[in-house]
C-alpha cells in the first residue's frame, strides 16, 4: 500500500504539471489572439502604420476625406448600423470619385490598378469609420473598378479648423466652404471627432462623427 507521503509528492506533481501545463494553454492562447487582433493583412494591403507628430495637424489625405464628408454627409455617426444602400453609397463616393483623391487609392491606380478588391473596400472603410464590417453588397472576388468616375457637382474647402485634444480622440470645430452650381459659396460651420487608427490611410484618423449645418 503507498504511503501517505509518496501519496503527496505523487498530487504534488501532477498539481505541478497541471500549473504549468496551464500556463502554457493560456500562453499559447494569447499568442494565438494577438496574431489575429488585426483585421486586415496590412502588409498585403501595402499599409503601413502611422507615425503619429507630436503634435496634431490635418494632413493632405484627413483634409481630402474631411472635405468629401463635407459634400456628402451632414450629420454621421460611426455607431449606426450601415446596410446595403449606405454601403454602395460609400463606394460611389468614397472609392469611385475623381473629385476625391488620397494615397492609398492613387497609388493603386498610379501602379496600373484600374480595380480594388472587396478586402480592398472593406479597408478603406475601416480606415474611414474606425469599424471593421464585411460589405454584404459585395460578392468574394469581385472587381470594383475605380476608373468609373462618379463626380457630383459640388466642392468642398477646409477653411479653418481648432483642436481640443481629448487623448485619442480629438475633437475638431471645422469651417467649410461648400460650393455648386445652384447655391453658389456658402460657409458651414461643424463639428466633428477624430479617434485614433494607426492603420489608416486617411492620416491615421478616424471619423466617429461628423455634423455640419
Amino acid at each position: 500500500m503507498m504511503s501517505m507521503e509518496k501519496r503527496l509528492k505523487q498530487k504534488t506533481r501532477i498539481i505541478t504539471f497541471a500549473i504549468v501545463l496551464g500556463a502554457l494553454f493560456i500562453s499559447g492562447c494569447n499568442n494565438t489572439n494577438d496574431s489575429k487582433n488585426e483585421p486586415f493583412d496590412y502588409g498585403e494591403l501595402g499599409v503601413s502604420e502611422y507615425k503619429y507628430p507630436e503634435e496634431f495637424a490635418i494632413g493632405d489625405n484627413l483634409r481630402a476625406m474631411l472635405e468629401n464628408c463635407a459634400i456628402y454627409y451632414t450629420d454621421y455617426d460611426n455607431s449606426n448600423e450601415i446596410d446595403a444602400e449606405w454601403e454602395q453609397g460609400f463606394i460611389h463616393n468614397f472609392c469611385q470619385n475623381s473629385w476625391f483623391g488620397y494615397d492609398y487609392l492613387n497609388s493603386i491606380g498610379d501602379n496600373g490598378g484600374l480595380t480594388i478588391s472587396k478586402e480592398q473596400v472593406e479597408y478603406i472603410y475601416n480606415s474611414f469609420s474606425g469599424n471593421s464590417a464585411e460589405f454584404m453588397s459585395l460578392t468574394e472576388g469581385e472587381d470594383i473598378k475605380i476608373d468609373e468616375a462618379s463626380s457630383g457637382f459640388s466642392y468642398a474647402e477646409l477653411l479653418d479648423y481648432k483642436t481640443e485634444d481629448n487623448g485619442d480622440e480629438i475633437n475638431l470645430s471645422v469651417t467649410f466652404k461648400i460650393s455648386n452650381a445652384v447655391d453658389g459659396d456658402i460657409e458651414k460651420e461643424g463639428k466633428v471627432t477624430l479617434i485614433k487608427n494607426p492603420y489608416s490611410c486617411f492620416d491615421g484618423y478616424s471619423v466617429k462623427n461628423f455634423h455640419i449645418s
